[in-house]
C-alpha cells in the first residue's frame, strides 16, 4: 500500500491544530507550498513537519504581564498629558 503524499487543507489544519482558514492564508501568502487540483488545494505531507517546527511569528497583542503593563502605562501617560 502506498503512503499518502499530499493532504487536503482540512487534514493539514487538523494535524497542526490550526483552522482551515489559517492554512489557506498561509497558502495565499506563499508561506506554505501547495498545489491546486481542481477546486481543492493539496499540501505535501512533509510540510507538516516543516510548519510544525518553524518558529512562530511574534504576537500582535500583548501576551506577557510585562507587555500588558507597558501597554497600560502608555495609556496612562497619554491620559496624564491630555489632562495637563
Amino acid at each position: 500500500m502506498m503512503e499518502k503524499q499530499f493532504l487536503l487543507v482540512k487534514e493539514f489544519a487538523e494535524m497542526l491544530g490550526a483552522k482551515p482558514s489559517t492554512v489557506l492564508k498561509w497558502i495565499r501568502s506563499g508561506d506554505l507550498p501547495a498545489v491546486k487540483l481542481g477546486r481543492r488545494w493539496v499540501i505535501p505531507v512533509e510540510m507538516v513537519y516543516q510548519k510544525a517546527l518553524s518558529p512562530k511569528p511574534p504576537a500582535s497583542r500583548p501576551t506577557t504581564p510585562e507587555q500588558l503593563n507597558t501597554s497600560a502605562n502608555l495609556g496612562t501617560a497619554v491620559e496624564k498629558e491630555a489632562k495637563e
